[in-house]
């Protein structure tokens, strides 16, 4: 999250799948450069998956490890409600438009990332 923007986004999925499972089956990890900072909300556990990426991975762990982060996990909770407060899925959607779904997430996204900076 450059300066607290969203910078991923993955498709929806229904049923019942886990997180680890999303970043697997999305293109979350070719989108991982060494340097990267990544943050992710309390119980994202994809750090053993990164580790696997070997080089690329060494800033997720160094971070995970670091008592900053804990400080910082306060910017991912905010971005997360910045997206809640559209309130556009919290209501179920009419089945006519489930197949929008990951469009319309991927707007209040956008949206988010054109209100002020998170992390100044």
């Amino acid at each position: 999250m450059p300066y607290g923007s969203i910078s991923f986004i993955s498709k929806m999925w229904g049923g019942r799948i886990s997180d680890k499972e999303i970043s697997g089956k999305s293109d979350f990890y070719s989108n991982i450069n060494p340097g990267n900072q990544a943050m992710a909300d309390r119980g994202f556990l994809i750090g053993d998956d990164l580790a696997r990426l070997g080089e690329k991975a060494a800033t997720w762990l160094d971070v995970g490890r670091a008592r900053q982060l804990l400080a910082l996990s306060i910017h991912v909770e905010r971005a997360i409600e910045r997206i809640k407060i559209f309130r556009i899925l919290k209501n179920m959607l009419p089945l006519t438009l489930v197949h929008l779904s990951s469009d319309i997430l991927t707007v209040c996204c956008a949206l988010s990332n054109l209100r002020p900076k998170l992390i100044k």
